[in-house]
């Protein structure tokens, strides 16, 4: 039996039994019991609804060359913003939904290219270039020295993408 944070959703399934000590490593589980059935080993998990137990760090796909576009790099930088916002929400105590955050980088970005003259919806390199820029720059200005090393991990994983594009 499996129960997923506050959500009231429990099924059961047989696991391994060295996954509830491997989860508890990662300090995805809060707590966690096996029990014998008799049919089968069970394991009893409540999986911890702290927001950075369910959602990791961004970290740019590995992906051939063929297939780094602008419109892929411009999605990946939405998915990457998200991840840094939600770990800035973290950080601040500050808990925020995933509709909320996904809609308010959206709509953040879409500005941010429009105000520094670029396309969101035909990107280009240098429009990228120029948003994420932007994007650091506010970032910087409103997280300050406690921002630093989530900011520079989501930079670096965004050029990862930009420096591939034609």
């Amino acid at each position: 039996m499996v129960q997923i944070g506050n959500l009231g959703l429990d099924f059961a399934m047989e696991l391994p039994q060295k996954l509830p000590i491997r989860l508890r490593k990662f300090g995805w589980l809060s707590q966690c019991s096996i029990r014998n059935s008799d049919t089968a080993l069970y394991n009893v998990c409540h999986i911890s609804p702290a927001m950075n137990a369910v959602h990791t760090t961004y970290k740019a796909p590995e992906l051939p060359d063929a297939r780094i576009t602008p419109e892929l790099v411009r999605d990946e930088l939405l998915t990457c913003f998200e991840s840094a916002n939600r770990e800035f929400a973290t950080l601040l105590n500050q808990p925020v939904t995933d509709e909320a955050l996904k809609q308010q980088v959206r709509y953040f970005l879409e500005s941010v290219f429009s105000k520094c003259g670029a396309s969101y919806t035909n990107p280009t390199k240098e429009g990228i270039l120029v948003a994420i820029d932007e994007c650091k720059a506010n970032a910087e200005k409103m997280m300050g020295p406690q921002g630093t090393d989530i900011i520079n991990h989501h930079y670096d994983e965004m050029m990862k993408l930009v420096n591939r594009l034609a």
